[in-house]
């Protein structure tokens, strides 16, 4: 989204995050390294978002057919999505902006789990109206909006971010 260009600005955003695997390939470099550029990459996505004024980012990051992967895979993206959170989710809170954790928990280990339930506290979190209304809250699913989806999170972006 270039932030330069004048035009009306989402109210929401929603990716499906695919490709990491293929991107790293493409370098040859190992499947784990393309997950590691995607949290880069999502980052920077959430900056550009919050900047440009929109209100709510959806990222649809981990489907049921990621399961099917190797063994040894799934644990590296297990390993890199507990880093990624411990680190990002207290860098949001602190930035004004609010997580919603949505989809599917019950097949992640209990300690994801737990740093899961932990960054998506209500108590934590400023005004929730509009990801209640955009993150598929009933009648709807996030399942049933997007079949297949394990896990994804709805971001709800301040205003406008502090200055550097």
């Amino acid at each position: 989204m270039d932030k330069n260009k004048q035009g009306a600005v989402p109210r929401h955003v929603a990716i499906i995050m695919d490709g990491n695997n293929r991107w790293a390939k493409k370098r040859l470099l190992p499947g784990v390294a393309g997950h590691k550029a995607g949290v880069d990459a999502v980052r920077a996505v959430i900056e550009v978002c919050a900047e440009s004024g929109v209100e709510v980012l959806t990222l649809f990051a981990f489907s049921s057919e990621n399961w099917q992967r190797p063994a040894e895979e799934v644990g590296a993206l297990m390993e890199l999505f507990l880093g990624a959170l411990r680190r990002e989710a207290r860098r949001l809170l602190d930035n004004d902006i609010s997580l919603r954790i949505i989809g599917d928990r019950s097949r992640f280990h209990p300690e994801l789990q737990a740093a899961m339930r932990e960054a998506d506290q209500p108590c934590c979190r400023p005004t929730t109206k509009v990801i209640d209304k955009l993150a598929a809250r009933p009648p709807y699913t996030p399942s049933q909006l997007l079949p297949g989806l394990t896990l994804g999170a709805s971001l709800r972006l301040p205003k406008a971010l502090p200055e550097k």
